[in-house]
């Protein structure tokens, strides 16, 4: 027994679980109260349609059927539930957490434990959103309702203005008369179309405070208005009263009216403009037919009136001096020949006047008061004006105008077709002009031709034609033949293949393909092969030319040969000036005309300790000392204005290291063709060493002003010594020449003495000698002679000391010995 009790105690307390688990789970909301009424137990849907979050938040509170509204039926069920009985409502109000209400069906059975009801489940079936749903239905029904009488309304409308045998002031009636209809209260509606000067009103028409309206808008001017007012105050909604789509039928009712009038105003304009469309198709075959200029004026005339487009019209035709050539004019009376008296004489109306001086047409409201002296006014009194002038081409021919009903003055098409017939007979008359100068045309083009002949066989370019696909030659001027070499019948056998070297081919193809697309416009230093299978360059500018029915390509060659040889030794002298520039022991920039560097070498960064980049970025105010700053300035300002070509001056820059550098600066500016300045050529000189020198030199010459003072103090002195030993020198040399002029006399007397008697006795005057004695005599003279030659050579250095000593030029032999060894 005892198993078997605790097997029935498992399952049922499995089934327990399975409940719960569907009660749980299901999407009912589940409760139970106990016998106090109190909840003892809800599921998660419960809590969902209820607000709440947890079970805590419910179970232990009060149960309460009651619901304001449904009071009668909370009693019964309560009755119901006392005696036992499971209740089940179709749809019960419940009140959330959150004060907020929704709807539900509810079914509640009782709990019985021996028969005695210990509490009650219930499930709730949320129906909120079908309640939501069921309402939103009935407000749906009543719209569409209300829409198809809308809509029935706007039916009404759209037959009543398709209806072209009513006016539109019937059309706009019945229409006012149809509208309370078509809002929520028909019995309190009235209404009003005011449009232009008229106001259509419905029979109980009066103002209230209740009023919704719409613009009438004709071509996007306002022309009117529609009104609709409720006579008694009805519930707020959109605007007022009415509901949005009553705005949106009043504004669909005002546009349709604004269509309505804009379309029986186009066709009104459109049957005006086939009038006029068929006077410029007359006038179109007049124009392609009429040869004589007089005749085409008057019957351009005649067609505008004869369609009935215009009630007047004229045409009047000036020369460039603005003096009447010919008048023509249809629909006016005997006035017009007084009208043309005042244009002859140069008298042009006031709207006649403002036209010549512009290409549009000018707009006359009203021609009689715009010129009320002038002839024609009468006639035109009321009517508006279009008055423009005939040009083609750029010239003006004279003027046209047209009168016209005011109302359609304004009118974009009309404005249109006035200037294609003011076009049309303007191109008739340049046509009739053109054809008579066509013979004159002719003659010019055969001079014109000669000229162009004579341009081409003498251009300086070659020109060479080829045929486009098959790149062989047509036609060359003789400047083409000098070019390759080749005479023109031998050239025109060619093609371009040809004349261009096999290497350079594909290069020179594709460059005259990009000039015949237009992506470039000058092949440049293209080669060419002349028929001595040297090159030359030419630069070429190709192009297809359409000459009668054919298409050509055409070069233009232009020998470039000597100007390579030029540009080549232009290139060779700018080599050579970037090495002296760059390489060049001074300092050397080149500066635009606001101060930018745009060129600097390396002896000026060294200079100034900066790198090329770095010294590019810099201007040359900015290296330079401040207190130098307004004299270099104004040195460049003396350039500018042209007072000298070059300035030099001492000036000190700033080195990046920021110590000063003393410099000589020498500036040149250069100037274009038309004086233009271009830039600054600039040498800059470091004067840091030669100060440095000058300083050691004004050191030296103090030194040596210092030692040329000793030495004078020493020169003094020794001068001093030297009077003293010049004196005593004097002394010595006056008994040197005492003594000297007395061994002269005292030597030379005795001598002479000597020489005599040994002369003599040689000679023997004396008496014979022997040999021996000869002999002796012979020696005695010799020395004696000797000793004569050393007197008178001491007297000569004598002599030559005192500056007395006196030579004798005579020739001498030198072929004998005595001369030669003189010599040496």
């Amino acid at each position: 027994m005892r198993q078997e009790r605790r097997r029935a105690e498992e399952s049922l307390r499995k089934t327990e679980e399975r409940i719960s688990k569907i009660i749980e789970r299901s999407l009912a909301g589940y409760f139970y109260v106990d016998h106090n009424m109190v909840f003892r137990d809800v599921n998660q849907a419960w809590l969902r349609m209820h607000g709440y979050s947890s079970p805590d938040q419910v179970i232990g509170g009060p149960f309460n059927l009651a619901f304001p509204g449904t009071e009668d039926k909370t009693k019964t069920a309560a009755a119901d539930l006392l005696c036992g009985n499971s209740i089940s409502s179709d749809e019960f109000p419940r009140l959330c957490k959150d004060g907020s209400i929704g709807f539900n069906t509810i079914s509640l059975s009782p709990v019985l434990h021996y028969d005695k009801i210990i509490g009650w489940e219930g499930f709730l079936i949320d129906t909120t959103e079908k309640r939501r749903l069921y309402e939103k239905q009935n407000i749906l029904l009543h719209d569409v309702k209300e829409r198809i009488k809308e809509l029935h309304f706007l039916y009404e409308v759209t037959h009543l203005l398709v209806d072209r045998d009513r006016s539109m002031a019937e059309i706009f009636q019945n229409v006012v008369d149809l509208i309370p209809a078509a809002f929520q209260f028909p019995d309190s509606t009235c209404a009003r179309i005011r449009f232009e000067d008229r106001e259509l009103i419905t029979p109980n028409f009066q103002e209230s405070g209740w009023r919704l309206a719409a613009d009438i808008m004709v071509s996007g001017t306002h022309t009117g208005l529609v009104e609709v007012y409720y006579l008694v105050a009805k519930p707020e909604d959109a605007e007022g009263p009415f509901v949005a789509e009553e705005r949106n039928l009043m504004n669909a009712l005002a546009k349709q009216l604004g269509q309505s009038v804009e379309r029986r105003r186009a066709d009104e304009r459109i049957e005006h403009l086939n009038r006029v469309l068929r006077a410029i198709r007359n006038v179109n075959q007049l124009i392609t037919k009429e040869k004589d200029r007089d005749r085409l004026i008057q019957k351009a005339c005649q067609i505008l009136i004869a369609t009935r487009g215009y009630h007047h019209a004229w045409i009047v035709l000036l020369n460039e001096s603005g003096q009447v050539l010919k008048t023509a004019a249809s629909g006016e009376g005997d006035t017009f020949l007084q009208f043309v008296e005042k244009m002859e004489q140069g008298i042009l109306p006031a709207y006649g006047q403002r036209a010549l001086q512009k290409s549009e047409i000018e707009f006359t409201p009203d021609t009689s008061s715009d010129c009320p002296d002038y002839p024609l006014a009468k006639d035109q009194a009321g009517q508006g004006g279009f008055t423009g002038r005939l040009a083609n081409e750029g010239k003006v021919f004279g003027l046209l105008h047209v009168s016209l009903p005011q109302n359609i003055m304004h009118d974009v098409a009309e404005q249109s077709i006035f200037k294609e017939v003011m076009g049309d007979i303007a191109f008739g008359l340049h046509n009739i002009e053109r054809e008579e100068i066509r013979n004159q045309a002719v003659v010019a083009l055969q001079q014109s031709e000669e000229k162009f002949r004579a341009i081409f066989e003498g251009a300086n370019d070659g020109i060479l034609a080829a045929e486009p696909h098959t790149k062989k030659f047509v036609f060359a001027n003789p400047r083409m033949c000098e070019i390759t070499g080749y005479s023109l019948p031998e050239l025109l056998v060619l093609d371009v293949p040809a004349i261009h070297p096999a290497e350079d081919l594909p290069s020179v193809m594709d460059q005259v393909s990009r000039q015949v697309q237009g992506e470039i416009t000058l092949a440049s230093d293209i080669p060419v092969l002349t028929k001595k299978r040297s090159i030359v360059y030419c630069d070429v500018n190709s192009q297809i030319v359409t000459i009668g029915n054919e298409q050509y390509l055409v070069g233009f060659f232009r020998d470039i040969t000597e100007r390579r040889l030029l540009e080549q030794d232009l290139r060779e002298r700018e080599e050579r000036f970037r090495t002296f520039f760059d390489n060049a022991p001074i300092g050397k920039c080149i500066t635009a005309p606001d101060g930018k560097l745009l060129r600097v070498n390396h002896a000026l960064c060294r200079m100034l300790g900066y790198s090329p980049e770095e010294l590019m970025n810099i201007s040359i105010p900015s290296l330079t000392h401040p207190d130098d700053l307004e004299m270099t300035m104004a040195g460049i300002r003396s350039l500018h204005k042209g007072e000298s070509d070059t300035f030099t001056v001492e000036k000190r820059y700033v080195h990046k290291d920021g110590r000063s550098i003393w410099t000589n600066m020498s500036v040149s500016l250069l100037r274009d063709e038309e004086g233009r300045p271009v830039h600054f050529l600039t040498h800059v000189m470091d004067l840091t060493e030669i100060q440095r020198l000058a300083r050691e030199l004004q050191q030296s010459n103090v030194e040596l002003k210092q030692e040329r003072a000793l030495l004078e103090q020493r020169v003094t002195e020794r001068t001093l010594d030297l009077s003293i030993s010049n004196a005593e020198l004097a002394r010595a040399t006056r008994l040197k020449d005492e003594f000297l002029a007395s061994m002269s006399h005292e030597l030379r007397t005795p001598l002479n003495a000597i020489l005599g008697l040994s002369e003599s006795l040689d000679e023997k005057v004396y008496g014979p000698v022997n040999d021996r004695q000869s002999k002796a005599l012979h020696r005695i003279d010799m020395a004696g002679q000797h000793l004569l030659s050393l007197i008178n050579d001491i007297l000569d250095v004598s002599k030559i000391e005192a500056g007395k000593l006196k030579l004798d030029f005579s020739a001498v032999n030198i072929a004998n010995n005595s001369a030669n060894d003189m010599v040496k």
